[in-house]
């Protein structure tokens, strides 16, 4: 932790120095000998060994999100001081697909309705949650002196998160989903006061970034940068940690503001309960947003309603299910009115189907899957619960609604094999398996790792060696599971599947449980929850 801490900030002030011709060439290559030598290998150890924690494949979260931050910060420091390209490009590749919790999925790891992302340690204290973001904003500013827009990765998450945490820290509630790491011992169950309200001076380096960069609006992440402003240094009086970042923000970041706002971009949509949430990145200088919907592509549209500056969601509940509609953004700037923003078709649908006729689509297969005489189509997948399973794209089953239905013929074995399991590590997933520990078939959705807040539906185990219509789906606050087109459990699930998605299965668990033996086929998964009838009609080979 200590050497993340400081790594960068040696890294980065050698930099500073590297035209300074009172440094000896000699004595810089030898500070960048010491931190390739002796820095370096601590951070490429830790992040890919957590210190042995990473007992499973897919690793684990034992580690919070600082400690990852940190060391990934001063890895890509080192980096770029050295001109060691390998070096950087492992910090961003770490950021992105990395094991722990400071791969950017796990770090804001739950993607709430309104558009903004739970944070990893909101639940623990915020000291430790913002210093973390302070750390992975570091990152994302580095990467942009270098060309790599982490900042608007995956379309800008990481201005979700810093939006997160600076709303609650200014007073603000915000969505919470209650939250176990890897080996926690206690649920996070909610927003932690402890020193609700200390931020770090990073604000005017992303406010400056998004809004005087980019022309997005980040109303939260303004309202910290203008609050603090002019950002100070370390203070010994205040307390140590004030050492652990640069500070002095606003005389290194400040621009001047830009001349035009963004149009509204980057529409995204949940369609759950009788209502579809829309959100979307504001515009730098919007006093407010309207918000249109027509029922065809290219309109007319119609205004359905209006927000102020600060609330980029707005929740349509005059949508019927079954119907497309066509949503636009438009910003109301200080001079009028903007142009509308790019259209978001939404409708509820089949998203994904996977047939498995000799043809594994978009999945990859691992192991030596077969193929034999199916149950819809042609052929089935053919799992041997050795080495077969199938990975599905990222994300697959993001929905605030959805349904998971799939043709099973289990062999029979061992307890807790899966017929899927979607999730970023065993505390946030939801899976099924055949047989659990208790005997029956079982559907879970949890985000701390079986314990509180979990959903749970059960009934009979499922029967060996026979082709059945096994069905999940989450509708609003119910979930209900289905056995050959017959609801067989139904319970209050309140649970929303929108955590991260890194690891999208068929046939293999999160854990280190058995795998799948038996046959898969017809694999679909809707963005909505399907009705009874459609069910019924989906286990007698019809289409709904």
């Amino acid at each position: 932790m200590g050497a993340g801490i400081v790594g960068a900030q040696f890294a980065c002030a050698a930099e500073m120095l590297s035209t300074y011709s009172g440094w000896a060439k000699a004595d810089s290559d030898q500070f960048k000998a010491m931190m390739m030598r002796v820095f370096y290998p601590a951070y490429d150890d830790f992040l890919w060994r957590h210190h042995n924690t990473f007992w499973r494949e897919g690793g684990n979260t034992h580690y919070r999100l600082n400690w990852d931050t940190a060391n990934l910060a001063s890895m890509m420091a080192i980096g770029i001081l050295c001109d060691n390209r390998a070096v950087y490009q492992q910090a961003v590749d770490h950021f992105k697909n990395g094991n722990g919790n400071g791969r950017i999925e796990r770090a804001a790891w739950f993607m709430n309705p309104d558009g903004m992302a739970q944070t990893e340690e909101m639940g623990r204290d915020q000291g430790h949650n913002i210093g973390g973001w302070d750390f992975m904003a570091r990152i994302c500013q580095m990467a942009w002196n270098q060309g790599d827009d982490l900042y608007g990765y995956d379309n800008n998450r990481v201005l979700r998160a810093l939006e997160y945490n600076a709303k609650y820290n200014l007073g603000n509630e915000v969505l919470y989903t209650p939250h176990r790491n890897s080996e926690l011992k206690y649920t996070e169950g909610g927003t932690s006061p402890a020193g609700r309200g200390n931020f770090v001076p990073m604000y005017e380096m992303v406010y400056n970034h998004y809004v005087n960069q980019k022309g997005l609006a980040a109303p939260y992440s303004q309202q910290v940068a203008e609050k603090l402003r002019p950002e100070g240094g370390p203070n010994i009086k205040v307390h140590p940690s004030t050492y652990d970042w640069f500070g002095f923000g606003s005389l290194t970041y400040t621009l001047d503001p830009i001349t035009n706002g963004a149009l509204p971009s980057g529409l995204r949509s949940n369609w759950s309960n009788g209502q579809v949430t829309l959100s979307w990145w504001g515009s730098a200088y919007a006093k407010g947003y309207h918000v249109k919907r027509a029922a065809k592509i290219g309109g007319p549209y119609t205004i359905i309603g209006t927000t102020d500056a600060q609330t980029t969601y707005f929740s349509d509940t005059e949508v019927k299910n079954g119907i497309s509609y066509y949503y636009v953004v438009s910003a109301l700037n200080p001079n009028g009115e903007s142009a509308n923003s790019v259209a978001l078709a939404v409708a509820q649908s089949l998203v994904n189907r996977h047939t498995f006729d000799g043809d594994a689509g978009r999945a990859t297969l691992s192991g030596s899957p077969t193929y034999a005489s199916g149950k819809v189509g042609t052929q089935a997948l053919v799992l041997d619960g050795n080495d077969d399973y199938v990975t599905l794209p990222e994300g697959i089953a993001n929905y605030q609604d959805v349904t998971i239905a799939a043709w099973v013929k289990w062999d029979g074995g061992a307890n807790f094999e899966r017929v899927f399991d979607f999730g970023s590590e065993i505390e946030a997933s939801m899976w099924l398996t055949p047989k659990a520990g208790n005997g029956k078939l079982h559907f879970e959705i949890t985000t701390t790792r079986g314990t509180e807040g979990t959903g749970v539906l059960e009934t009979d185990p499922l029967p060996i060696g026979q082709w059945t219509h096994v069905a999940v789906t989450l509708g609003g606050d119910i979930g209900t599971l289905y056995l050959n087109g017959v609801a067989a459990a139904t319970s209050t699930i309140t649970l929303d599947p929108l955590f991260a998605q890194t690891n999208c299965y068929i046939g293999k668990s999160q854990y280190p449980d058995a795998l799948f033996k038996g046959s898969i086929d017809d694999f679909r998964i809707y963005n909505y929850a399907l009705g009874a009838n459609e069910i019924a009609a989906l286990a007698q080979d019809k289409q709904p």
